[in-house]
């Protein structure tokens, strides 16, 4: 025993190819399994950092109600009994007077109280206690960008007034800060001068809370919105919000893992055919030496935990990595200084370490169990061969499974969706049992055609359908043909779905009017629409009315409520999936109390076209009856009405965004329109703009896709190539044979030839075809995980893919050409 296992573990050293490749394989498959458990986690690392960032230990902002009449709301008859502390101010907003595009917000508190707001550092200060009078704070940012110092002059304009601001204080670039920008920044002043502005006295339009030890942030604020009619307030970090926005990214991970690992197993499997037949005449010498089987299935069993130990323990390396490489990724607020700190939960890696040890032994112990159906003399004599024995039993299993799955993916659709991971799996397993069938079937005809073309082909052919090793080698490339389609697949319909959303619309210009959850408004809260008017160069404007915090009562789920005009906005949004577009905008454009609502959440409610939903925008109920139902794609959870319903029952009155059809250059109506736009934080983008936005927005994920693609490329030419291996070493005994009864080695080179390039032939005509079934089928998989995302067939990336595997097939022929060439007739057959 002892002597066997110094033999396995000098074997492993000395065969360094194989061993790396078994390690990377299963390295590679737990590490992006880590980084797909972690990945829910990591968006939401980014965004509390963010928030600690801006809010500090302020759970909680009031704001006025959107609803009320003005911006501002009276800070002394709010309730603070739940309160541990709080800051109230007023803000307003300006502009740079030396630079009309450099927008200011202007945010008065008392002259106690500025040192309360989150995260307020002082780093340099002369004269600013106490905070009144024209004495200003400004961000270290903000000093740096414009060069000014404690004492110099601050010259802006507010609401069309002149002010010249002495700069007092610098402090660090958080809280109020944290968003400064060279053409956007906010600084900090006496309430008194910002309520000057205003025109009013003792009256708020923002108020920072942190609550009491015990009350529950929630409840505070459902309870606070019920009771206060002229403000309401808002969790400054929605937990709840950030899981649903990561939901996405972790199914997508999940999915392509699943996948990843799939493929994985079978090149493990590979790997340790390959181990058992190189070392069957070692096992054969120590089972004559009296070693028993099962000491040696041990210790086969053994060298597969130890890749398994080994690769966890990278794994856990690698896997920290993809984590950290997420979280870089998805952190958004980078350029804010807001630093990456991923979620190294030791949950993820524990996890990781024993599916690294489980898909080791699991996928290795298929081979290494096979050594016990053989017999003990063979072994020893090395007489061990690959049965041909034709079943078609496989063949007709494979088929029904295949049919089965077809079937069922072609039912009702919720039907369909729901066993979804059934049929998937139906269908692979069906497809990889019926391969050596269907190759059988193609090849037969072809075979009899060319029996009298050509000997050599009619040999090839022959062999290609009666060897279980030539078999095994199209199966394996289906396989791992099957993996590759379906991750790129996945990934182009993603990024092409993405940019067709953007694409979608039908403007030149958009302008979106941002409003801020202090209200903050311009003197003339229409001014960006009769900027809008008042441009020559516009000959269509569509308006869209956005509530992003808007709910449906029963069961109380948060959703995006955008009022439209249906008239306009049915020629602006070709996106949206609408069965009957005329009938859609027609209920739409009624009189009526009518609501059209997505298909992803008409499910999670259970509700279909004809029953009733009750709509929630700042305490205000209103019940509407829903007149279609409509597939929004990757577009965010929407329900549509028309825009006289929302701002009649809701009071929302301003436009959240201006689409613009124009005449003339995009670029010079956009820059005319920004010059009027100052003193808001209206942003006015051209067409070309936002689809690069978008392209930019989602460069993080299709980052993420293109890692797991290539990955799995990788991982699925080692397949092939290992395979290659191992179907050699079975056949070796074949060739010398067919040498020994006369057949030259041109001719067995001609023969290997043509194996690899109808191989080639016959694996990508069947990789296609089920692959292209396979992406087909996963499109109901991807509905389950709640990711609407057409998967289209990539047909560009199969023509690379075929051409990858011809190239492959033929060097491995070559390469098996030389092999053969150095094979020894007398070793091999010296037992005959």
């Amino acid at each position: 025993m002892n002597i066997f296992l110094k033999y396995l573990l000098k074997s492993s050293v000395s065969k360094k190819g194989r061993s790396l490749l078994l390690i990377f394989t299963i390295t590679i498959s737990t590490s992006l399994l880590i980084g797909a458990m972690g990945a829910l986690n990591i968006g939401r690392g980014a965004y509390e950092e963010q928030a600690k960032k801006v809010w500090g230990d302020y759970n909680v902002l009031i704001s006025a109600n959107k609803t009320s009449k003005t911006p501002f709301f009276n800070k002394d008859k709010i309730s603070k009994e739940d309160f541990e502390a709080f800051v109230p101010g007023t803000k307003v907003r300006g502009y740079l007077s030396a630079d009309e595009t450099v927008n200011i917000v202007l945010g008065g508190v008392s002259a106690e109280t500025y040192s309360k707001l989150p995260n307020m550092k002082i780093l340099k200060e002369n004269n600013l206690k106490p905070l009144v009078g024209d004495k200003a704070i400004i961000s270290e940012k903000t000093s740096k960008a414009y060069n000014l110092g404690l004492g110099d002059k601050l010259k802006i304009n507010i609401k069309g007034k002149e002010r010249n601001l002495n700069i007092c204080g610098i402090s660090e670039n958080n809280g109020e800060f944290f968003s400064d920008l060279k053409n956007q920044f906010s600084v900090i002043v006496n309430e008194n001068t910002v309520s000057d502005l205003w025109g009013i006295n003792n009256l708020s339009n923002v108020m920072l809370v942190k609550l009491k030890d015990g009350v529950n942030s929630k409840e505070f604020v459902k309870k606070f919105n019920e009771k206060n009619s002229d403000c309401m307030a808002k969790i400054t970090l929605d937990k709840n919000g950030i899981d649903e926005d990561a939901k996405p990214v972790a199914a997508f991970l999940y999915f392509m893992t699943l996948i990843v690992v799939l493929m994985s197993s079978f090149i493990i499997y590979s790997c340790f055919k390959l181990i058992v037949i190189e070392r069957m005449q070692v096992i054969g010498t120590f089972l004559s030496q009296g070693e028993t089987r099962g000491g040696i299935i041990k210790l086969l069993l053994g060298e597969s935990l130890i890749y398994g130990v080994v690769s966890g323990v990278l794994s856990m390396f690698l896997g920290a990595g993809v984590i950290y490489l997420l979280a870089d990724v998805v952190n958004k607020y980078k350029g804010y200084g807001v630093p990456t700190k991923a979620d190294f939960n030791i949950k993820y890696f524990v996890l990781g370490f024993s599916f690294s040890i489980g898909i080791s032994l699991i996928s290795a112990i298929l081979p290494i169990i096979a050594t016990r159906k053989l017999q003990i003399k063979d072994i020893i004599l090395n007489k061990i061969s690959v049965s041909d024995k034709k079943s078609y039993k496989s063949f007709i299993l494979g088929t029904m499974l295949i049919l089965i799955a077809i079937v069922i993916n072609n039912l009702d659709n919720s039907i369909s969706i729901k066993f979804s991971p059934i049929v998937f799996f139906l269908f692979i397993i069906g497809a990889v049992i019926a391969i050596p069938g269907i190759t059988k079937i193609i090849t037969y005809p072809l075979m009899k055609i060319f029996e009298n073309v050509s000997v050599f082909f009619k040999l090839a052919l022959n062999n290609i359908r009666t060897s279980k090793i030539l078999l095994n080698n199209i199966r394996l490339i289906v396989i791992g043909m099957i993996s590759i389609m379906v991750i790129i697949s996945l990934s182009s319909s993603y990024k092409n779905t993405m940019l067709g959303m953007a694409k979608s619309y039908k403007y030149d210009i958009s302008v979106y009017q941002a409003m801020d959850p202090t209200r903050i408004e311009p003197e003339d809260p229409t001014k960006i629409e009769s900027t809008i008017n008042k441009n020559v160069n516009i000959k269509k404007v569509i308006k869209i009315f956005a509530v992003r915090d808007g709910q449906i009562k029963v069961p109380n789920k948060n959703i995006l409520i955008q009022g439209i005009e249906p008239q306009t906005y049915k020629y602006y949004d070709n996106y949206l999936e609408i069965k009957d577009k005329d009938e859609f905008y027609r209920e739409l454009d009624k009189n009526e109390r009518n609501v059209a609502i997505n298909d992803k959440v008409a499910k999670e409610i259970k509700k279909s076209k004809g029953d009733s939903i009750i709509l929630r925008i700042n305490n205000k109920e209103v019940s509407y009856k829903i007149t279609d139902i409509f597939n929004a794609k990757l577009s965010p959870d929407v329900v549509l009405i028309n825009k006289e319903n929302l701002i009649k029952d809701f009071g929302i009155a301003l436009p959240t965004m201006y689409s613009l059809q124009i005449n003339g250059n995009a670029d010079e109506v956009k820059k005319a329109l920004q010059k009027e736009f100052k003193g808001t934080l209206a942003q006015a983008k051209t067409f070309d703009e936002d689809v690069v936005e978008s392209i930019g927005a989602i460069s993080f994920f299709t980052k993420i896709l293109l890692f797991f693609s290539v990955m799995t490329v990788i991982l699925g030419m080692l397949g092939m190539i290992n395979n290659i291996g191992v179907s050699f070493i079975q056949r070796k005994r074949e060739f010398v044979v067919l040498n020994s009864i006369g057949m030259t080695n041109e001719q067995q080179r001609r023969m290997i030839f043509i194996e690899g390039v109808v191989t080639a032939i016959l694996a990508t005509l069947l990789g296609g075809s089920i692959s292209y079934f396979a992406v087909n089928i996963s499109n109901n998989l991807i509905k389950l995980v709640g990711l609407p995302l057409p998967i289209e067939y990539d047909f560009k990336a199969f023509f690379i893919i075929s051409i990858g595997i011809f190239i492959i097939m033929i060097l491995s022929s070559v390469f098996v050409m030389v092999k053969n060439s150095r094979v020894s007739i007398m070793q091999e057959l010296k037992y005959e």
